[in-house]
C-alpha cells in the first residue's frame, strides 16, 4: 500500500531524551523527497505549535507550524467545530 502522509510523533521516533535519533532527519527528508506529506505529532499539551516548531528547528528539522499537530490544538479545532459555544477549556 502506499500512503501520501506520514504523522510522526516527535519523542521516542524523532528524538530521545536530549538527542535526535540516528537517521531521523535523512528519513523524513527521504519522505518529503519523495513527494509524501509529513505532519509532527505529540499528546504533550504544554506547548504550543510554535514552542514545539521551535524545537524542532533547534534539533535541525525543517519544518513549518502548519505541520506541526499537538493535542491542545487539536482539543481546541474539535471544540470550535463541535461546540462552538464553548469559550474556554483546560487540557
Amino acid at each position: 500500500a502506499e500512503f501520501d502522509c506520514f504523522l510522526l510523533d516527535m519523542d521516542g521516533v524523532l528524538w530521545a531524551g536530549g538527542d535526535t535519533i540516528p537517521g531521523a532527519k535523512e528519513a523524513v527528508a527521504r519522505l518529503r523527497g519523495a513527494g509524501k506529506r509529513v505532519l509532527f505529532v505529540t499528546n504533550n499539551s504544554a506547548k504550543s505549535r510554535r514552542q514545539v516548531t521551535a524545537s524542532l528547528h533547534k534539533r535541525g528539522f525543517e519544518v513549518s507550524e502548519d505541520e506541526v499537530v499537538t493535542s491542545g490544538w487539536a482539543a481546541a479545532r474539535f471544540l470550535a467545530a463541535h461546540s462552538p459555544k464553548v469559550t474556554c477549556a483546560y487540557v
